[in-house]
């Protein structure tokens, strides 16, 4: 998925060119995709790092060769008595799955940096063509991941290491500066969300719109979300 890979272009399979990385191929039809859309536009930017294996570009190969074990206290738990059952039966992570994790942990960073650079191509290329202020941005992930927290080396557990994803939203036709917010989105949020920044109608929804959120407004917002995975095979 990151050299050696197939695209779909409009109905025609194309393989990629000899050395081409999948991330650098993404982001330069992405930049060609804007560039050949006068209009309004959707683009899905969805480049497969920091999947494994976490191929990084050759560019990235020797970066963060320095960067400590990711260790917090909750990294290989000794006392797991009062985790469920799937926890308990896990063993602490011994010397040769913390190698491997902390190699692999690194990687996904590597990787990750071509996916940096592929952003600033966009945003680029909207701040090329007059377009950034128009255009609404978010970037997110489609899970987290567990490094060792409570002896878990995965996702699909409701630790926040697993179901915390990055969520950023630039509109700067909103006029508004940098902000963190502390009340609680999900994905299911996203598409009222631009709905209401395009000015458009949408079906109901299970999700609501972010924008009072975004402006920073008070107003009445959950205070619990449901978090749900269809059974699989045990990690």
């Amino acid at each position: 998925n990151f050299f050696d890979f197939w695209v779909n272009v409009d109905g025609v399979i194309l393989p990629s060119r000899p050395g081409e990385y999948s991330t650098d191929a993404l982001a330069a039809e992405a930049v060609r995709f804007i560039q050949g859309s006068p209009g309004p536009f959707f683009l899905l930017l969805a480049p497969y790092a920091p999947h494994g294996p976490a191929t990084p570009a050759p560019r990235h190969a020797a970066t963060f060769a320095s960067e400590p074990p990711w260790r917090p206290p909750s990294y290989g738990e000794q006392n797991v008595s009062d985790k469920p059952a799937y926890v308990r039966a896990r063993p602490a992570p011994d010397e040769a799955s913390r190698d491997f994790n902390d190699t692999f942990r690194r990687n996904q960073l590597r990787s990750l940096l071509a996916v940096d650079e592929a952003v600033g191509e966009v945003l680029g290329e909207l701040q090329r063509s007059g377009r950034l202020t128009d255009t609404i941005v978010v970037f997110t992930s489609d899970n987290g991941l567990g490094w060792g927290e409570h002896r878990w080396f995965w996702k699909q557990a409701p630790y926040e290491e697993s179901i915390r994803v990055p969520l950023v939203v630039r509109y700067d036709r909103l006029g508004l500066s940098q902000r963190e917010e502390s009340r609680l989105a999900a994905n299911v949020d996203l598409a009222p969300t631009l709905a209401e920044l395009a000015g458009v109608s949408t079906p109901p929804t299970e999700g609501r719109s972010l924008v009072p959120l975004l402006t920073g407004a008070s107003t009445p917002w959950r205070v619990e979300l449901l978090l749900e995975h269809l059974r699989g095979r045990p990690s």
